[in-house]
């Protein structure tokens, strides 16, 4: 082993051997990518994700902010936005109809919820997330999103959050208490 690699190593042990998460019953969070011949999972408790996320230096997290300025829009833009969609209630805000796909992005309920369906057949995203996930995330202030509280709100979430299908390939992100 590289010596170099031992402080971060030591770090991710520490975390791993101190979180409450590693009890049962406690929330995790995995992901599954399936592509050609292989299938990677990740299974991370939740409470490892936010302390991971609690010690990421704010700039780091401030990338994707970043690129949206690029595009002209402010996290406190998205915060209005998100505000105004919110007192809306059930709706679809957003229907995209083209040759290619379908998108549709609306509330119903207590989730968000994204959805682009290609004509062929071949592709899907699916997104359902808890409006108060969302709420956690733009909460705060400056151009930084709260991913720290994101994750203490998806800790009571249980289910599917996330699937992608791409011919072969698919994604799938769910919350459950199995490791």
């Amino acid at each position: 082993m590289n010596a170099k690699h031992l402080p971060v190593l030591s770090i991710a042990a520490l975390l791993v051997c101190s979180t409450p998460a590693l009890a049962q019953g406690a929330p995790w969070i995995h992901v599954e990518v399936q592509e050609d011949d292989s299938k990677t999972h990740v299974n991370v408790p939740l409470s490892l994700a936010q302390l991971v996320v609690g010690i990421v230096p704010d700039r780091l997290i401030g990338q994707v902010t970043h690129e949206l300025a690029k595009e002209g829009i402010s996290l406190t833009d998205v915060r209005k936005i998100w505000t105004a969609l919110r007192e809306v209630g059930d709706a679809e805000f957003v229907t995209v109809d083209s040759d290619d796909e379908s998108v549709r992005v609306g509330r119903k309920g207590d989730l968000l919820l994204v959805s682009v369906e290609a004509d062929d057949g071949e592709e899907s995203v699916q997104v359902e997330m808890p409006m108060d996930v969302v709420d956690a995330l733009l909460s705060g202030d400056g151009d930084v999103p709260n991913l720290v509280a994101a994750l203490e709100r998806l800790s009571e979430t249980r289910g599917d959050i996330v699937n992608v299908a791409d011919g072969d390939e698919t994604v799938r992100i769910w919350i459950d208490e199995r490791s």
